[in-house]
């Protein structure tokens, strides 16, 4: 069982400075709960801000790589970047000069291709989470007409003069993308060249810039990714799911990355023995915990605001159909619900017991 200090905080008051890993690891053992192993998440990251991309070009000595320029909270710094998926405005982790990642990775400044460049932007593998954690960060991949290799190149799909307006097939055409907008988290508004006129979209493909040659559905008003188009990965190197984490907690320019994760922690490992199954969980743990150092227990109760909206009975109907086997059913109508990523923190919870989170809980 392994438990978070940070969330044994919210039912004890028995901070890091009071009482250290060794100190609390020693006092639960001897009380009878057996610690196994501490370990300092914060040892694992450091230096990893959260920027915003205030402007970005084009590398001039690179056909594949950004320069950007983030926003680190009161300072600006300049980073390349081989990633295609990141806009002006987003929101990225950005590991400084002299950071510290997950499996002891150093970042310091340098140059790349002959451009200075003051650390690096990190993506979920890099940062040692997965889209498990972060669910919103997958990325969809629009099929960029430029980036195309052809399997046999005797036998191209897709011709290299292709411009503006020419028909791939069916109603899908090659259109450039003469301006690009972010309208919302990993949404974009699109201004289309289709060669004899033009159109206007909304798309979810992260991967897009001004300038780029992409495959458009007219009849669809659709992007086309590399399923809409049947094409496999391999004609389509730079097409991935894997790029930079955009960001979309609660958060703004220069927090540190590693609170915004949940890895500002400290984690304690318990052996549970049979006889011991109400140590399973937080509240077991903080009860041994609050008897253990002789603080109070501060258990939360959950507080639900009812408000009458109408009848439910015009809302939702329920038949019983054996009465006698069910001589009374309750319920209760739960409006207005939002399907969102969970907190971080949330999220570091259940990774730090031992759990996988369930449908983004």
């Amino acid at each position: 069982m392994k438990l978070s200090r940070k969330w044994l905080n919210e039912y004890v008051d028995l901070s890091l400075s009071e009482c250290g890993d060794r100190s609390f690891a020693e006092a639960m053992t001897v009380s009878g709960s057996k610690v196994e192993v501490t370990e300092d998440l914060s040892k694992n990251i450091n230096n990893v801000k959260v920027g915003r991309i205030v402007s970005m070009e084009k590398h001039p000595n690179s056909d594949h790589m950004l320069v950007c320029r983030i926003d680190i909270g009161g300072e600006t710094v300049q980073i390349c970047t081989g990633a295609w998926n990141v806009h002006v405005g987003d929101l990225v982790p950005a590991a400084l000069h002299n950071s510290l990642l997950p499996g002891g990775v150093k970042i310091t400044k340098g140059k790349l291709r002959g451009v200075e460049s003051n650390g690096m932007l990190c993506s979920l593998k890099e940062l040692s989470v997965t889209t498990h954690d972060f669910p919103y960060a997958v990325i969809e991949a629009a099929a960029i007409l430029g980036d195309y290799h052809p399997i046999d190149p005797a036998k191209p799909s897709i011709s290299a003069d292709i411009k503006a307006g020419d028909k791939i097939y069916g109603k899908v055409v090659a259109a450039k993308v003469e301006k690009l907008e972010t309208v919302a988290y990993s949404k974009y508004k699109l201004s289309l060249n289709i060669g004899a006129g033009a159109a206007e979209t909304l798309t979810t493909c992260q991967n897009i810039h001004q300038g780029d040659l992409l495959a458009y559905d007219a009849g669809r008003d659709k992007v086309c990714t590399l399923s809409d188009i049947h094409a496999e990965q391999k004609e389509f190197p730079h097409c991935i799911e894997d790029g930079i984490f955009i960001i979309n907690e609660d958060c703004k320019p220069g927090d540190d990355v590693a609170v915004l994760l949940g890895m500002d922690d400290h984690v304690v490992e318990f052996e549970i023995t049979p006889n011991r199954p109400d140590c399973l969980c937080m509240i077991g743990l903080a009860r041994e915990a609050a008897v253990t150092f002789g603080k109070e227990l501060k258990l939360h109760e959950p507080v639900v605001k009812a408000t009458a909206q109408g009848n439910i009975n015009d809302m939702v109907k329920i038949v019983v159909e054996e009465p006698e086997l069910c001589p009374r059913y309750t319920a209760r109508m739960v409006r207005n619900v939002k399907i969102a990523p969970s907190p971080a923190w949330m999220r570091e919870r259940i990774r730090n017991a031992g759990m996988r989170p369930i449908n983004n809980v």
